[in-house]
C-alpha cells in the first residue's frame, strides 16, 4: 500500500485525526479552542495546553 499527498488542508491548530472513513473518503477530526496556560511551565516541564474553552469542542469533516 502506498500513499500520495493529494491536498494540504488548513484546520484548527488543535485538530487531531480521529478516523478515516474509507467508504465515503471523509476524514473526521476532533478539535477545540484552548486558552493560554496561566503561567510558563517549570524548567524542563512540557509546555502543554491551557484549559479548553467551554462549548468549543467540534468534529471537523474533510471531504474532496
Amino acid at each position: 500500500m502506498s500513499f500520495v499527498v493529494e491536498q494540504t488542508v488548513q484546520t484548527k491548530p488543535s485538530a487531531k485525526q480521529m478516523v478515516w472513513d474509507s467508504k465515503t473518503n471523509r476524514i473526521l477530526l476532533i478539535a477545540a479552542d484552548y486558552i493560554p496556560p496561566p503561567s510558563p511551565p517549570a524548567t524542563g516541564a512540557p509546555a502543554g495546553l491551557g484549559q479548553m474553552v467551554p462549548d468549543s469542542f467540534s468534529v471537523l469533516v474533510v471531504t474532496q
